[in-house]
């Protein structure tokens, strides 16, 4: 839920999931990865798009393969996800996991600050298109 509301840029959903999440304990270095995870995924079928190939060769040559519903919500963020603004997201994504282990500051507060600033771009790109 957490790493869906961000790339949809539902920064309410991606707060309330957040809480709920750390209420249950998962770690912050873990979401990031799982985020990073599906920027990647997004960043590589948006590449082989661009390519020529159509969404859905792009989308079955993912490993493990997505499901229907899966499938379409990434179509979905695929319609206002710019490739440079992919590599963006993923860049800050390694670049707040950084910060987590090496920098002391609360870990929580950095992969939430880093998942909003990422949902503001998709909120942002939904808007323009």
């Amino acid at each position: 839920d957490i790493i869906h509301a961000a790339a949809d840029g539902d920064q309410g959903a991606l707060d309330r999931a957040s809480a709920r999440a750390y209420l249950e304990g998962a770690s912050p270095v873990t979401v990031l990865r799982a985020a990073a995870r599906h920027f990647q995924r997004l960043h590589l079928v948006a590449g082989l798009v661009a390519a020529g190939q159509s969404f859905d060769h792009a989308i079955a040559q993912l490993k493990p393969r997505l499901s229907f519903k899966p499938a379409d919500r990434l179509r979905a963020q695929l319609g206002w996800w710019r490739a440079e603004h992919l590599a963006t997201a993923l860049e800050r994504l390694t670049q707040a996991e950084a910060a987590c282990k090496e920098t002391g500051m609360p870990m929580e507060a950095i992969c939430t600050r880093t998942l909003m600033d990422i949902a503001a771009v998709a909120e942002a790109e939904r808007g323009s298109r």
